[in-house]
């Protein structure tokens, strides 16, 4: 309730330090008292103990629990020389062997674990079931099959893994292992971690694949819903078909019928109740738990998502979370000059750092900012104070010739000196999108911060020049990007430079890429399909591939791009093909918002059989392992729904070693959002809504993903700190070649990992649900 998001605020000083979980409220509370019904010890004295890597393991008597003994891994955390990659030294690892079983029976891992490593304020860990038989795990190439805690020292703690989904008739063994991450100053080099209860065993598992609900729940909004708009929750498999709604007190303020649906879903609606407060939902003998009906909706998800990255800022000390950081990263200009690049955010899980996210955050905490201004005072300062740790970083972080820091990959500790083994090096790139979308940020936030003359003047000098910049750059951009992404960036910097200067040059140029957006657009209804479509967009102007994201995603560029233009010059020559291409693109979203019953979940992308590209495809590791091949593509596209022969559309993207798709679903999100500020339209807007809600609740694993919002959220893989309040993953996946939802227990990458991405997103889209 809000009183108690006021205390959370109160005790984080308003997050100067870090809002603390409600671990009441998580699904590990779940999870970790669930009844065990068999278990199958694993007694370490009894197996082959192997160590691989640094350290050593050993059977150890000082830190034990219902054993007589724990198994100890000892290791360094760093070595002498790092990986040219900048990931992790190594890995120290026990492999306990044991005659290879058919462990299908039992659907869960548990193991207690303590550590000791004074000065870390959480550890890393990766235990791997070794699976033998026709399906490999962990498989090859992927992250299927390996769990990553990550825990905070000096107490045991409970690890428990559900493996429904593992391959596991033919065990031959587990694996426990600590990553070498190196060690920030002042913190131990060497680590004890104390393994002990290792056991399979029987549980009454998790929903986790597929589109039927977690038995004896609800599904709706833990985060709220505005007074106007559409409130909806689901039940399935419940004998009543009548529900009520209750106040504070226990007294029933709204009742009504349920709506049947298809696999004996029932419909919860209760739109027409609009009375601010806090309420539950009751049907039968199933309870929600609190949520807000009025302006509190989505205010602790703001909050949430702020501090998330107030605990991801690089270069200070974050108390809780680790002392002033990489300040030993440099980024290196062609004439050899050099620029110290800390500061800014942590980029996901591990401590990389991208420009092309780092703007899009503080562009979201802007336009949340502006949004909140007159209804939340302490939420606007503390949104600017931290947009603005992200616009100096981007200001300081170029050599003001075009060149700049464009991203690096981070994945250790290092100690801060110069000059030594651990020190790493990026280089200084010159290109049109990152300068235009620099020019972009800058030139909204010179606007914003105009009580600080200085700051202000420093922004539009910044955006004007790197405009100039990328201009230069912009045509040689065209065979490297895909044309849509460049168009809609570029003119987006247009329109964002006319606005704070209100020069026509600037206008003229958001015009010219505009025209381009709309010659990648299908105009003419595709009658080819079985559901005639139009509106979508392909890659080109050639389109010869239709537009699909599997990771991060632009799809809102376009439509911010037109939308914004519109707003600010509805009477120019070419404002009825801005609109025409809007009302397009939201007659698709219209059309496909019902494909993926009975949650609206808006679906990914057309595809069309044997019509991929994998080339430029990040992989981690081995690049000979796990890489994607046409075979599994098409496999994947068929899994869709059919349009006609060659087409299908996904309700998930086709992916592969990369899983996780919030970001695609609020790329969408966006995009009708931006339609809806230009052109408004409840229908869109209670669309866009819903993408949000699948995120907080509305979900078949009825959990929010977004850690310490709302309920039974899962723990993330954050690697390099403990869970950090507010952030929001990668996102549901799909098994497989499936295309279905899939959030395993399993905290893995990407599907688990934080990131600034998603997390900006969510905070982006509330800006548009606070706008009135």
């Amino acid at each position: 309730m809000y009183t108690e998001l006021q205390q959370q605020l109160e005790k984080s000083r308003f997050l100067r330090e870090g809002m603390q979980p409600d671990m009441t409220a998580s699904g590990e509370k779940r999870w970790r008292e669930k009844k065990v019904n068999q278990r199958k010890m694993i007694e370490f004295a009894s197996v082959s103990l192997n160590h691989q890597g640094p350290g050593h393991s050993e059977i150890s008597y000082d830190y034990v629990r219902d054993e007589a003994r724990s198994l100890l891994i000892q290791t360094p955390t760093t070595l002498s020389v790092k990986k040219d990659n900048n990931r992790a030294y190594g890995i120290s690892q026990c492999m306990i062997s044991f005659e290879k079983k058919d462990l299908s029976a039992y659907n869960r891992l548990s193991v207690w674990v303590y550590i000791d490593a004074p000065g870390f304020h959480a550890v890393y860990l990766e235990m791997s079931i070794h699976n033998k038989g026709k399906n490999i795990m962990p498989k090859p190439g992927r992250f299927e099959g390996t769990h990553h805690p990550c825990l905070a020292p000096g107490q045991w703690h409970h690890v428990v893994w559900e493996i429904p989904y593992i391959y596991r008739d033919c065990v031959e063994g587990v694996s426990l292992a600590v990553p070498l991450l190196g060690s920030m100053p002042n913190t131990a080099k060497e680590l004890k971690v104390y393994f002990s209860d290792l056991s399979f065993e029987v549980v009454e598992e998790e929903n986790y694949l597929g589109f039927n609900l977690r038995k004896n729940s609800i599904a709706y909004c833990h985060s709220g819903y505005r007074e106007e708009a559409l409130k909806e929750a689901l039940v399935q498999h419940c004998d009543s078909s009548n529900f009520q709604l209750l106040d504070t007190e226990g007294l029933v303020v709204y009742e009504a019928e349920t709506l049947q649906l298809n696999d004996d879903f029932k419909k919860m609606d209760f739109t027409n109740y609009k009375k601010s407060g806090w309420y539950t939902l009751r049907i039968g003998d199933i309870n929600s738990r609190p949520f807000a009906i009025g302006n509190d909706a989505y205010l602790s998800a703001a909050w949430k998502t702020l501090n998330f990255f107030n605990l991801e800022r690089c270069g200070a000390d974050i108390p809780g979370v680790h002392t002033a950081c990489h300040l030993d990263v440099l980024c290196v200009h062609p004439d050899g000059r050099t620029l110290p690049i800390s500061g800014g955010w942590h980029d996901a899980g591990d401590v990389s750092q991208g420009l092309t996210n780092t703007i899009e955050s503080a562009y979201a905490m802007l336009e949340l900012a502006v949004a909140i201004k007159e209804k939340e005072t302490s939420l606007y300062v503390r949104l600017l104070e931290e947009a603005r740790w992200g616009l100096d970083w981007i200001i300081r972080t170029r050599f003001g010739d075009g060149y700049r820091n464009t991203g690096c990959i981070i994945g250790i500790w290092t100690n801060n000196v110069h000059g030594d083994h651990d020190d790493i090096r990026t280089e200084a790139k010159n290109n049109a999108i990152s300068n235009l979308n620099a020019a972009a940020l800058c030139a909204k936030a010179a606007g914003i911060y105009t009580e600080d003359a200085n700051f202000s003047a420093l922004c539009q000098r910044v955006a004007i020049e790197d405009f100039a910049f990328g201009l230069e750059e912009i045509e040689s951009m065209l065979p490297h990007k895909r044309e849509i992404d460049l168009f809609a960036q570029a003119s987006i910097a247009g329109y964002e430079l006319y606005v704070l200067t209100g020069e026509e040059h600037y206008l003229a140029f958001a015009v010219k890429y505009a025209l381009l957006i709309i010659e990648c657009q299908q105009l003419e209804l595709r009658v080819d399909f079985e559901t005639p479509l139009s509106g979508f967009f392909y890659e080109s102007r050639a389109k010869s591939r239709i537009l699909a994201y599997f990771h991060s995603s632009l799809e809102h560029a376009p439509m911010q791009a037109l939308g914004r233009l519109y707003t600010i010059a509805p009477n120019h020559a070419d404002a009825l093909l801005w609109k025409r291409s809007m009302e397009l693109y939201a007659s698709y979203i219209k059309t496909i918002a019902h494909m993926v019953e009975p949650y609206r979940v808006l679906p990914n992308a057309i595809y069309e059989l044997n019509n991929c590209d994998f080339t430029g495809l990040y992989h981690e590791g081995d690049n000979s392992v796990g890489q994607p091949t046409l075979d599994e593509y098409n496999e994947q596209v068929l899994q869709g729904i059919q349009l006609n022969d060659t087409h299908y559309i996904r309700r998930f993207p086709v992916a592969y070693q990369f899983r996780g798709f919030h970001a695609t679903l609020m790329g969408k999100a966006k995009a009708i959002a931006f339609i809806d500020e230009a052109l408004p339209d409840k229908e869109l807007k209670d669309i866009a809504t819903r993408q949000v809600e699948w995120l907080l609740g509305y979900n078949p694993f009825a959990i929010s993903s977004v850690y310490g919002e709302g309920y039974d959220y899962h723990p993330l893989y954050v690697a390099f700190s403990d869970q950090l309040v507010g952030a929001v993953p990668v996102g549901f996946e799909t098994f497989e070649n499936l295309d279905e939802p899939f959030f395993p227990m399993q905290n893995a990458p990407t599907y688990k990992e934080v990131w600034v991405h998603t997390t900006c997103r969510l905070m982006w889209l509330i800006a548009d649900l606070n706008r009135t």
